[in-house]
């Protein structure tokens, strides 16, 4: 059973969501918030699966209620459910923790549908993580830092926690390429993880050629065909979706030149 927090400050709304939600027998809303104090406070005590929020809330805004949640409680992830469609609320919800932004203008089924999608990755993920055991893993990646560009969120989420519990320092996921930017203006990291294709059918070509400028490895994942064009200017291509060991098995080059 998913456990889910709402946080709207509109009690209509609150009152759909739970009914939209509860319409899933796996689904249980355990709460609701109407200012992001009270998330905040809801979140620790009860330490849901899933908390859905919206930036506009009263008291503490959204994206700051984001930030304390997964402070406060590290195991909850954060939906952001909100009408406003602007970048920069993405961009900064993304570096609060949220692990979606979703628009309220789509069908609920869209909803749904997210919500099911991060369940599963929760689960998937720690299935891994129970199941891969290799020797000391906390070590095989230990100071190898890692820019991770991935149009997918809960791929891009659960392909970090994967290289966090193997040691790297790890920045993103980016969804992007502006993102991926800002994130490469605050450091340079030994190696990227960048998908081909991100948000709205932009491409990482450039991406990858300012990468190549700063000497920086970067490894292709993509669930297409390796692109001929780009052989030169990547260091391997990564088929998704991909294992633990293959992921590693991949990395090893890097982490030898780390070395």
């Amino acid at each position: 059973m998913i456990q889910i927090l709402i946080a709207n400050k509109d009690p209509v709304t609150r009152i759909r969501l739970r009914a939209l939600l509860e319409t899933r027998s796996d689904f249980n809303v355990c709460g609701e918030a109407g200012d992001g104090r009270e998330a905040v406070e809801l979140a620790c005590q009860k330490k849901p699966n899933i908390v859905i929020i919206d930036v506009n809330m009263p008291v503490v805004d959204g994206i700051e209620a984001t930030r304390q949640i997964r402070q406060v409680s590290a195991g909850t992830d954060v939906m952001v459910y909100t009408n406003e469609n602007v970048g920069d609320l993405v961009r900064e919800a993304v570096c609060a923790g949220a692990r979606g932004y979703l628009l309220k203008s789509g069908p609920g089924e869209i909803l749904i549908a997210a919500i099911g999608r991060l369940a599963r990755h929760r689960v998937s993920s720690e299935k891994r993580r129970r199941d891969v055991e290799i020797g000391d893993s906390s070590d095989l990646l230990k100071g190898l830092r890692i820019l991770l560009v991935e149009d997918a969120w809960h791929v891009g989420e659960a392909l970090k926690a994967e290289l966090v519990s193997l040691g790297a320092e790890v920045t993103g996921p980016a969804a992007t390429v502006a993102e991926a930017e800002w994130l490469l203006s605050e450091g340079t990291p030994d190696l990227a993880l960048v998908d081909m294709y991100l948000r709205e059918g932009e491409l990482a070509d450039g991406l990858i050629d300012r990468l190549n400028g700063k000497d920086v490895s970067v490894v292709l994942i993509s669930a297409y065909e390796e692109r001929p064009a780009l052989a030169t200017k990547v260091t391997s291509f990564l088929r998704k979706p991909f294992t633990s060991l293959q992921l590693l098995a991949t990395l090893q080059p890097v982490i030898a030149r780390q070395g």
